[in-house]
């Protein structure tokens, strides 16, 4: 089994942790790798310890292999560090232990390496799944009603990205330039026109990213592992728009004009300029992000998710989505399915009832209608 490393702690606890973490490692069989920055610190540190050989070992080992070679990833960074790097772990499929502030993601402090990466190798823990979104523009496509074609004039630093287009965990964003006063987005799905906004801008987000812009903007929270994209009209100018959720087996097609003939559309932390008659395609990507959440250590916007084991895989956003079975089985971890993220989760209203409230059970189960009417 292969362990990596990605990323730097932050803290001095984070650095004991780290070596404590190698020097129990170093007895079992299993390998620990190492991102160049790491490295590089592990190797000055055993050049100053006086007794280099008990520390343990470590392969020293570039971002991209790394990413290849791991069945775990340990990531430092938080959220953050997640969706930088987004497109390599998506490409290579390691399993990601998240490490700081995981925002809307499971993720653990860093004093808390050591145990919780002990639970895993254990099998204490579960296996949580979230969809991803592809997202492509295409300049040549002409577009229903479209206008005259102009050339893809991505930001500097995401020339390399729009060639290949982009995937993110959370959402794609339009949103209209200084200069115009809205946009006009007109929207297709599976190639048949579903409606055409007048607004700021658009959010078309996973269920995790509900609770980001698409909920500013006046969407709902959809529960991670629901099978499903929501679009969500930001400051729409036509009053009956409401926001939608579509399967998520959809191809969704967006074709955006504006006075000014320019635009902008936003995957997670990579922004595009896009021009009249452009078309963006967006569908979920048949692989999932799989985060490792140790029994009990997981968190998200900084809460307790108390995630416990659990073998059962009813709808379950990992079922179907064509994973890497060999890494699962290695460590051992199950699906988290919907229902137990529903149940665990503070972060969603909770069921109620005119008189008492209900427990998440009832809600779940179907015994207590979700609000009274009487």
């Amino acid at each position: 089994m292969k362990i990596g490393l990605w990323g730097m702690p932050q803290t001095e606890e984070g650095w004991v942790q780290v070596w404590e973490l190698i020097e129990r490692l170093d007895d079992r069989d299993i390998d620990l790798y190492g991102g160049p920055s790491l490295s590089e610190a592990f190797f000055q540190h055993q050049r100053d310890a006086l007794s280099p050989a008990s520390i343990g070992a470590l392969y020293a080992c570039d971002e991209k292999p790394l990413a290849l070679a791991a069945d775990l990833l340990v990531l430092w960074g938080g959220t953050e560090a997640l969706l930088r790097r987004l497109r390599l772990i998506f490409r290579h499929g390691p399993i990601v232990l998240l490490v700081g502030e995981g925002k809307g993601f499971p993720a653990i402090g860093e004093e808390e390496l050591t145990e919780a990466v002990g639970q895993l190798l254990g099998g204490k823990g579960v296996l949580d799944s979230r969809m991803l979104l592809g997202a492509g523009l295409n300049p040549e496509k002409e577009s229903p009603g479209g206008k005259e074609k102009r050339s893809l004039e991505p930001n500097q630093e995401d020339v390399s990205n729009s060639n290949e287009g982009y995937v993110g965990a959370e959402e794609v964003v339009f949103r209209r330039s200084e200069n115009d006063a809205l946009l006009r987005i007109d929207l297709s799905v599976n190639d048949r026109p579903l409606t055409s906004y007048e607004a700021d801008g658009l959010v078309i987000s996973t269920p995790t990213g509900s609770a980001a812009r698409s909920l500013s903007a006046g969407g709902p929270l959809v529960v991670p592992g629901t099978d499903g994209l929501l679009v969500t009209p930001v400051a729409s100018h036509t009053l009956a728009t409401r926001p939608m959720l579509v399967p998520g087996a959809s191809i969704v097609e967006a074709h955006v004009y504006s006075r000014s003939g320019r635009a902008f559309f936003r995957v997670d932390r990579s922004t595009c300029l896009i021009e009249n008659g452009d078309t963006i395609t967006i569908r979920q990507e048949s692989g999932d992000l799989r985060l490792a959440v140790p029994a009990g250590k997981g968190n998200e916007n900084h809460r307790d998710t108390n995630c416990r084991p659990t073998f059962e895989n009813t709808n379950s956003a990992a079922e179907g989505s064509g994973e890497q079975i060999g890494k699962t089985e290695r460590l051992g971890l199950a699906p988290v399915s919907t229902a137990d993220r529903l149940r665990e989760s503070v972060s969603f209203p909770r069921c109620r009832t005119a008189r008492n409230p209900a427990s998440p059970e009832d809600c779940l189960g179907g015994r207590v209608s979700p609000w009274h009417r009487g």
